[in-house]
């Protein structure tokens, strides 16, 4: 992976920690390994001149996620035409992989036009922060800082006042 894209991911990476109040941190390394495979509570994101054989729909790359319950991840793949952009490598590595929280039992939460957690590589706004937006941050903070578990359901979150019905 190129070093802009390295730094992509460093960048959105190092804002989930603010973002998630401590409770998520982050490293990123680099390995020699074609096409890693995450454990458990780790994220990859590499380049394949083929994404669809990889288990992606399509050759325009995709986020592959393992649950360990419904709506906990237990790891998170993103794999990428080498020709994709820096702020999509973010976008899968991070917006999808690791904070994971624009997908809730089904039900996309949270992100404006231009938020890292929404949109990603093939959606026709084709705009993607590199940087989380004020509004990820302040989401995701009132997130951490409330009585949700992992796992909870869009109905959890209405509950607790995060969200409308």
């Amino acid at each position: 992976m190129s070093a802009d894209k390295l730094e992509a991911i460093r960048n959105a990476a190092n804002q989930v920690a603010t973002a998630t109040n401590g409770e998520i941190t982050t490293t990123v390394e680099t390995v020699a390994i074609p096409n890693p495979i995450p454990g458990a509570n780790e994220v990859t994101s590499t380049t394949h001149p083929a994404p669809g054989s990889q288990g992606c729909q399509s050759d325009n790359g995709c986020t592959i996620h393992t649950f360990q319950s419904r709506g906990v991840f237990l790891s998170s793949r993103a794999v990428q035409p080498a020709s994709q952009t820096a702020n999509a490598y973010a976008h899968d590595a991070v917006g999808h992989g690791i904070m994971g929280m624009c997908h809730i039992d089904g039900f996309l939460i949270g992100g404006a036009s231009r938020s890292l957690m929404s949109g990603g590589p093939g959606v026709s706004s084709g705009q993607i922060a590199i940087q989380l937006t004020e509004l990820d941050i302040q989401a995701a903070q009132e997130v951490y800082a409330s009585s949700l578990n992992p796992g909870a359901t869009r109905a959890d979150f209405v509950a607790a006042g995060l969200i409308d019905p």
